[in-house]
């Protein structure tokens, strides 16, 4: 890398419970490894440091996540920027400048935040950088919970979307998916990273981050992808063969050896097998909720006599918006089940790949297909999955007779060619290999 280069931005993305401050010292032990400086930026701390007026204080000792996401949203509706904290503190004249003349130089960028895709995608605008992200499974489907805290304390918490931290530790947000375009949106942020880390098993990051850095570097010229990642590339080239109009969803389904033994996407069915590869009409699920929605909206003005508006909104917004089974299309895992069943091809002790975890209407078929491990791209359970069959599914790497589900771990699909395509030499004239770019 000569003196010219642009440093490297690494923004880590993930909920506040995360091993945050594990993963930037091994990122920093093992970027000094290759011969780089590593310098963390934490926008809490940049919050904190604004000259932008408030009415808060906040000193250094003060850790209020509330506070300190109260605040941010202050500076960002008086600046109209969704990443000016973080822009502005970059693209200071002499911090920049400074940054350039580096000769190598990792900027670790929104540790404990960068979570809102709108962010996302201005820093990559401005400066390219690379993403990693990192969530954590809880054994409850929203939070993990307190000892002391009786059921109505631990049901008010769900509504709020909040994790309460074990140990009487102050609440914590996982900013699912706050409503407004500059809140924090992990939901759609995380799915969208460059690289995936899990501490489900509480594993030591120094591997992973020691791969993802030469991946970035391309310090290995033979560094193949992981079979996890071959798999889930396959889910992700069948899900862009969606032509659903909510979203894509593609799976695979792979064997022990990690051999291909059937994939699909979600689109409407058609006759003698298969889907469609083309638009079938509108979106009968959203018409039919609308549908819904209207009637009881009408009954409620009428029996009640209240605000029909504001009934629709409230119907809208609650779990009736979330009704999945008036779809005319076909889940990606079901046509990824059912195309094994046509194929005669057998399913049991199977893993399943999917882009977005199963819904609770796929996760049954899935368990009783045979498939004994989900791995999902998409790190957020939107499904009642968990809920409704606590006996099949399991979180829990460790458990027995449970099919086993967990986040997705290694290169994001959208990397997968940049990453393990090389276009460097891996031979010299003599026929031996080059192990290493020569910079």
């Amino acid at each position: 890398m000569s003196k010219t280069e642009q440093p490297i931005i690494i923004a880590l993305v993930g909920r506040v419970a995360s091993r945050f401050d594990d993963i930037y010292s091994e990122i920093e032990f093992c970027g000094s490894q290759l011969g780089y400086n590593v310098q963390e930026v934490k926008v809490s701390g940049l919050i904190k440091g604004s000259p932008i007026s408030t009415k808060e204080k906040i000193d250094s000792g003060n850790n209020d996540i509330n506070l300190l996401n109260k605040i941010k949203e202050k500076l960002q509706e008086q600046t109209g920027e969704k990443s000016i904290v973080v822009i502005s503190h970059l693209k200071r004249e002499e911090e920049y400048n400074e940054l350039k003349n580096e000769n190598k130089y990792f900027y670790g960028l929104g540790v404990h935040t960068s979570r809102n895709d709108a962010r996302r995608r201005l820093r990559r605008k401005t400066f390219g950088e690379l993403t990693g992200g990192n969530f954590k499974e809880t054994k409850n489907k929203k939070f993990i919970f307190r000892k002391d805290l009786d059921e109505k304390s631990l049901k008010e918490a769900y509504i709020q979307n909040l994790i309460i931290r074990d140990e009487g530790e102050d609440l914590i947000i996982p900013d699912k998916k706050e409503n407004r375009r500059i809140g924090q949106q992990m939901l759609k942020t995380l799915p969208l990273c460059d690289y995936f880390l899990n501490d489900y098993r509480g594993d030591d990051f120094k591997e992973p981050i020691k791969r993802f850095l030469k991946l970035i570097l391309k310090k290995n010229l033979f560094e193949p992808p992981t079979e996890e990642e071959v798999a889930m590339n396959w889910a992700y080239t069948a899900a862009c063969c969606s032509v659903d109009q909510s979203r894509q969803v593609g799976s695979a389904i792979v064997d022990s050896h990690g051999e291909l033994l059937a994939s699909g996407c979600n689109n409407v069915p058609k006759f003698h097998g298969g889907v469609y590869r083309d638009t079938q009409g509108d979106d009968t699920n959203a018409r039919h909720k609308k549908d819904l929605i209207e009637d009881l909206s009408t009954s409620l003005e009428e029996k009640f006599e209240l605000n029909k508006e504001q009934v629709k909104t409230y119907l809208t917004n609650s779990r009736l918006g979330d009704l999945l089974e008036f779809s005319q299309n076909v889940h990606a895992e079901q046509t990824a089940i059912a195309t094994a069943a046509c194929r005669g091809v057998k399913l049991h002790g199977s893993t399943l790949y999917t882009t977005t975890f199963p819904c609770h209407l796929c996760s049954k078929l899935v368990i009783a297909a045979g498939i004994t491990k989900i791995i999902y791209l998409c790190p957020y359970r939107k499904s009642f999955a968990l809920d409704l069959n606590p006996n099949e599914l399991s979180v829990d790497a460790f458990v027995q007779n449970k099919v086993i589900c967990r986040g997705f771990i290694g290169t994001h699909p959208q990397r997968f060619y940049s990453f393990f395509q090389y276009s460097s030499k891996r031979e010299d004239k003599n026929g031996k290999r080059i192990f290493e770019k020569k910079e």
